[in-house]
């Protein structure tokens, strides 16, 4: 299955052109105000690309949110997200996107919307503590799409 992720990510998975490579000054997807829901005050927006990828910090805490992932063949989306369900032994999550899973460390929630495939990260210390304020700024996300 790991096979099949690779396959999918290096082959399947838009590449980045120069334009969608610039940075941002805002997060697409969350607010600063939102992000500070899931890992605390003091957030600071660390990294924006115009193509949606993004990264908040709270002291040693972040919030990541991959560049959404975008292809026409969903047979070959949902085979990737099925692939990642399975090696981060996922538990369904119902009620965002299209279907969602949340990884057994509670660190992280993938879901599939239309053509758009976003994983979720938090990371650093008390991660897995912030995992009912992941899901509440993961489904705001998945509504944007």
């Amino acid at each position: 299955m790991r096979h099949a992720l690779a396959l999918f990510v290096l082959v399947l998975a838009p590449t980045l052109s120069a334009q969608q490579k610039a940075t941002s000054s805002r997060c697409s997807w969350l607010s600063p105000d939102e992000a500070s829901a899931v890992i605390g005050a003091g957030v600071k927006l660390q990294m924006a690309v115009e193509d949606g990828a993004c990264v908040y910090a709270s002291g040693p805490v972040q919030l990541q949110i991959a560049r959404p992932a975008r292809l026409r063949d969903t047979r070959a989306m949902q085979m990737g997200f099925n692939s990642m369900k399975q090696d981060r032994k996922g538990q369904d999550e119902p009620g965002i996107g299209d279907s969602a899973f949340v990884a057994a460390n509670n660190r992280e929630i993938a879901f599939v919307k239309g053509d758009a495939f976003v994983v979720i990260t938090v990371t650093g210390e008390g991660a897995e503590s912030r995992l009912p304020a992941l899901k509440d700024a993961v489904r705001k996300i998945a509504e944007r799409f």
